[in-house]
């Protein structure tokens, strides 16, 4: 993997936006809430069977009150605060804070020095073994490439520390996760295209 220098690469849009904490902040909590898809339910205290009675008198027997034999502190209790089974309310995410907020995460990367640029990946084995050979990934690595061949996809994919997308799917939810990113040339020019405002 043949790295480019970042030099020639300052004046794009993506890498120069600045880095907006607030806006990357509201996005990614977007993100999280559609992954809350309310197929959870849990009972609460109310919904147990059982309980109506006190099950000792109050004072006198030397043990800690009790009002109910379903309080959460009880076997077979409810659960304290129950998932209610409802889907969680979705945080909209329009088109321009989507674009504004993955340029933004890509300035900030591209700043820290933890953005690479590389001429071209190439990998003509569909082993694991050797991939890892050629490339020495360390850190959680984040790898755009133009077009995903096969034999690149069955290398790469029992590696968890590795992901490798296209530029149609990066989003600041996949950015902020890795530590290290590499973009292949021509990935660069078609991500500037998708992330035009």
């Amino acid at each position: 993997m043949k790295l480019n220098p970042l030099i020639q690469y300052a004046d794009m849009e993506i890498f120069k936006y600045g880095y907006r904490p607030a806006l990357v902040h509201q996005v990614l909590v977007g993100f999280l809430s559609l992954g809350h898809t309310g197929t959870k339910k849990q009972k609460m205290r109310g919904e147990v069977s059982g309980g109506n009675k006190k099950p000792w008198r109050q004072k006198g027997t030397g043990r800690a009150r009790a009002g109910s034999t379903r309080s959460p502190l009880w076997r077979k209790g409810g659960v304290t605060f129950a998932a209610n089974g409802l889907p969680g309310s979705k945080i909209k995410i329009n088109k321009k804070m989507f674009r504004c907020a993955t340029k933004s995460v890509l300035s900030q990367m591209f700043l820290s020095a933890n953005l690479n640029i590389f001429e071209d990946l190439k990998c003509v084995s569909h082993k694991t073994r050797d991939f890892l050979k050629d490339y020495q990934l360390d850190n959680k690595t984040l790898i755009v490439v133009n077009e995903l061949s096969s034999e690149l996809m069955l290398a790469t994919r029992n590696l968890h520390k590795v992901l490798i997308v296209t530029p149609q799917e990066i989003n600041p939810s996949i950015l902020v996760k890795h530590t290290d990113v590499y973009i292949e040339h021509d990935a660069v020019h078609a991500l500037e295209s998708r992330l035009q405002t």
